[in-house]
């Protein structure tokens, strides 16, 4: 995507906050700086994004916040 549909993209993987995985999980669902919600569960061991995308590599700690690394991009959900 480009120009505001790519800025959409790119909001709906931020949340304002420090979480760890765990915290995520305990969450159950989170707001995006986009404006739309991610579920966030705990499946075989893993931590699974919007019943599709799973955490790889999890609270690699930053400056800003914590990373999360993903195995695919989270596309939010038309309005």
């Amino acid at each position: 995507p480009e120009g505001d549909a790519l800025k959409e993209v790119l909001l709906y993987h931020v949340i304002a906050g420090k979480y760890t995985g765990a915290e995520l999980v305990e969450k159950h669902t989170v707001k995006t700086q986009q404006g739309g919600d991610i579920t966030v569960q705990m499946k075989d061991g893993k931590v699974i994004l919007n019943d599709a995308v799973t955490v790889t590599v999890a609270n690699i700690e930053a400056t800003n916040g914590i990373i999360h690394v993903i195995n695919h991009v989270l596309i939010p959900p038309t309005h």
